[in-house]
């Protein structure tokens, strides 16, 4: 419905059918328009920007937790 959606009103888009939880994208579809009015075309998974599994993990990078701020008073109103 999204990408019927964006291509009957002539917007340009993504659409992706995924598992949020898990990335899992199971399809891609790309919408846009030409002289016709709206184009839905579907992408390999392997050729999108949502291929998450050819996205390589970030090492885990110890750092050192932030210092805790100074103490503060409560200002004066009146």
């Amino acid at each position: 419905m999204t990408a019927i959606n964006l291509g009957l009103y002539g917007l340009r888009g993504w659409a992706v059918w995924q598992n949020t939880l898990t990335l899992e994208v199971f399809r891609v579809y790309k919408i846009g328009f030409n002289l016709h009015g709206g184009v839905i075309k579907e992408v390999p998974v392997a050729e999108s920007p949502f291929n998450y599994a050819a996205q390589k993990k970030q090492p885990n990078i110890e750092t050192k937790p932030p210092e805790p701020p100074p103490p503060t008073t409560q200002l004066d109103l009146f």
